[in-house]
């Protein structure tokens, strides 16, 4: 990889990370991380790393180790810019009166009779405004083309 290529990679990187991981379908967690695996496919889709597989994104986040970038384990997270954008927070924007969310084919009989559930080991469920992102990041975790619904107003009020 030549150097340019380099420092435009981790620009996008630190930039997805830092300031703009909604418009990347990205969520991190409380503490700003963010699995390797899912920065990697969210790179892909907006082909910004087109061929940058898990592995490769890990190998040339060990070997060139970017500034603003911090890797422990298997995740990834911004040490500059806004890192505190929290998983309920888009900035500048209202809460719209319908939400998305991407389900797996098995569990679309359970989520039209008893609602949606937290999934095991998560905190919160990723709502998109759009149907194509919540397709998007449902994909990733091997939801396929099924999106569910919410109607906030009423999501808010149960």
């Amino acid at each position: 990889m030549r150097p340019s290529q380099r420092r435009k990679l981790a620009k996008i990187i630190v930039a997805a990370l830092s300031r703009h991981p909604y418009l990347y379908g990205l969520v991190p967690d409380r503490d700003g991380w963010i699995p390797i695996s899912t920065l990697a496919k969210a790179l892909m889709e907006e082909r910004e790393g087109p061929g940058l597989s898990t592995m490769a994104l890990t190998t040339f986040l060990t070997v060139y180790k970017p500034d603003g970038l911090e890797v422990k384990d298997d995740k990834i997270r911004a040490t500059t810019g806004t890192r505190a954008i929290t998983a309920n927070h888009c900035p500048g924007k209202e809460t719209p009166g319908e939400l998305f969310v991407g389900i797996r084919e098995r569990a679309h009989r359970h989520v039209y009779e008893k609602g949606l559930f937290l999934p095991q080991g998560q905190d919160w469920i990723v709502l998109s405004e759009s149907k194509e992102m919540a397709m998007r990041i449902g994909a990733r975790k091997g939801a396929g083309k099924l999106v569910a619904k919410v109607n906030v107003s009423s999501a808010l009020s149960a």
